[in-house]
């Protein structure tokens, strides 16, 4: 059962990322079925705190914020369908982290470049992409699961693998123009 609500829960950080909205349903704790809406595109979804002016986050979300990040000084803060969503950069990556209102990490989202990606998954997909740069990687952490969606570039092809428990998948593939 953890497992299946872990790929849920996956499975629609990965299709937020690639669509404009999205609805999913979602196992609350308790047992009820919860449904969320996440519309991450709508202009109210701008930033509702920059800096360091946290008065409009819960406590919770701040308290388990800095007990994870401390050293982070400027973050900007979102209100997204009722979850709050901190962006930051950290280590030459960016970084989202998604809280539920009780400050519980719901997700967390970093977009990096080549260099950064661990070593055994970079092998993985230059084993078979070999002709391919690597442009771009989205690594998704969920409840101690984590993707990672590997954008690549040749001559006459965008393409992007997800890597999930060391498979790939083809997950976008896009020929460019002539």
């Amino acid at each position: 059962m953890k497992k299946t609500i872990t790929a849920l829960l996956l499975t629609t950080l990965l299709q937020l990322l690639f669509t404009d909205s999205i609805s999913a349903q979602l196992f609350a704790k308790d047992g009820p079925h919860k449904k969320l809406k996440i519309d991450f595109f709508r202009e109210e979804n701008f930033p509702i705190v920059m800096g360091n002016n946290e008065t409009a986050i819960s406590s919770k979300v701040m308290k388990s914020f800095r007990k994870s990040y401390s050293a982070v000084s400027i973050v900007e803060w979102f209100e997204v369908d009722n979850l709050f969503v901190a962006r930051f950069k950290d280590k030459g990556k960016s970084i989202k982290v998604y809280y539920t209102p009780k400050g519980e990490e719901f997700a967390v989202v970093s977009t990096y470049d080549e260099k950064q990606l661990p070593s055994e998954i970079r092998k993985l997909v230059k084993s078979t992409y070999y002709d391919f740069s690597i442009t771009q990687i989205i690594e998704i952490n969920v409840e101690g699961k984590t993707a990672y969606l590997v954008q690549m570039t040749d001559e006459h092809t965008l393409l992007t693998i997800r890597v999930l428990d060391m498979e790939m998948i083809v997950y976008s593939e896009f020929k460019k123009s002539r």
